[in-house]
């Protein structure tokens, strides 16, 4: 009986240790597997930036390019400038028309009573030159 005891701690040690063993390797897969997993992206994620950072190279000065592509056309921009500037020449001109108007206008209010008074007084001269102008009256007979 005492053999057979042995016998069973002699066996359960021996299962104990199989499966200590068992789980320890599959930790050491597990991990041997995640730390290639993990490699594997880092590789990938390496080949994705340098792809990028080629890419870019590429592209470096593409924006010069483009720019020098759509340089502004300088005769057509000149063109609109002058056409602009006669334009505004034109209103310019039209609006110093109209102001000069307005100002013999409001001189016009303001003095038209001296003028009236001219004329009245020139009138008045004409008249007054006329009646000096005949002979005298002749003398009364009563005198």
């Amino acid at each position: 009986m005492c053999q057979v005891r042995e016998q069973e701690k002699d066996i359960a040690l021996q299962i104990r240790e199989d499966v200590k063993q068992r789980r320890n390797q599959h930790f050491t897969r597990l991990a041997e597997e995640l730390r290639t997993e993990w490699k594997e992206s880092q590789t990938q994620k390496i080949r994705n930036l340098e792809k990028l950072y080629l890419a870019s190279l590429r592209n470096m000065g593409e924006g010069h390019r483009q720019a020098k592509e759509n340089e502004p056309d300088l005769d057509a921009l000149a063109r609109r400038a002058a056409e602009r500037k006669r334009k505004a020449d034109i209103r310019h001109q039209e609006a110093l028309k109209v102001q000069k108007n307005q100002k013999e206008i409001l001189t016009k209010q303001k003095t038209w009573h001296i003028k009236a008074r001219k004329e009245a007084l020139l009138v008045e001269k004409k008249r007054s030159a006329k009646i000096t102008s005949r002979p005298p009256p002749p003398p009364t007979l009563f005198e």
